[in-house]
């Protein structure tokens, strides 16, 4: 870590393993003065955004920058749970890709299965195929799960570069409650406002992660879904602590 008071810059070893948390505290600084912060990650070679601190006694601070007020204990509680990638916590306003989104998803059935899922799907011969696109083989495990499709079947295209719509991931997220057997079908729908305006293929996904809670609205206390947004880094962590606690209530309620 690169540690300024306002005059020099000085290298300092906070924690030589970041694991999955994002926040560590700097014990060795003085209250009420303003320090700056810029985090080497020496394995991927990224550093992070530069951070203004001014402290009461320690520095807490993020690896890379910090998340909007109301995602900060879903974001700690996903960190506590291994349910974040690294990918997720470069940028916590940038937008999720479609090839993030389904790496987030193998995380999340590891956690879930307590194995390596790439590991367990060869030794269970699963067939694994590619994209005309991508090879990435979380991606394309994910789709040997049935958890998501392409966005061009004729020419079998995964574009995973594009950004994840919010319709997209309710898509995603209800067939992996699917695939570990958490049933998601609700007798009443949820009354989204803007349903008449959710693609045909997503009407019944989006139903069900409001119904579930899964997913919120992006306005206040309407119920307005927002199907063709963007989903953020930020709002996918959370997605992934609510899916889990969903997913651990309804299995012990089965």
């Amino acid at each position: 870590m690169r540690v300024s008071d306002g005059n020099d810059w000085d290298w300092r070893v906070i924690c030589e393993n970041w694991q999955l948390s994002t926040q560590y505290v700097d014990n060795n600084v003085e209250g009420k003065r303003t320090y700056w912060y810029k985090v080497l990650d020496q394995t991927s070679g990224l550093d992070s955004n530069l951070m203004s601190i001014t402290t009461a006694a320690t520095a807490s601070f993020y690896k890379y920058d910090k998340p909007s007020s109301w995602a900060l204990d879903q974001i700690s509680l996903a960190a506590e749970n291994e349910l974040i990638t690294q990918e997720l916590v470069y940028d916590f306003r940038a937008g999720t890709t479609r090839a993030e989104y389904c790496r987030a998803v193998i995380n999340f059935l590891n956690k879930w299965y307590d194995v390596w899922m790439p590991g367990w799907a060869q030794e269970n011969g699963i067939e694994v195929r590619g994209f005309a696109d991508t090879m990435d083989y979380d991606i394309c495990l994910a789709r040997a799960l049935g958890i998501v499709n392409g966005t061009d079947k004729n020419r079998n295209l995964f574009s995973p570069d594009l950004p994840l719509t919010r319709e997209q991931a309710a898509v995603m997220l209800r067939n992996t409650l699917e695939y570990i057997g958490i049933p998601t079908t609700k007798e009443y729908p949820f009354g989204w406002a803007d349903m008449p305006s959710v693609s045909n293929w997503a009407v019944d996904a989006v139903d069900s992660m409001g119904l579930c809670g899964i997913m919120s609205g992006t306005s206040g206390s309407s119920k307005i879904f927002s199907p063709k947004s963007a989903y953020t880094h930020e709002q996918s962590i959370l997605t992934f602590v609510r899916l889990y606690e969903y997913a651990r209530i309804e299995l012990n309620d089965m």
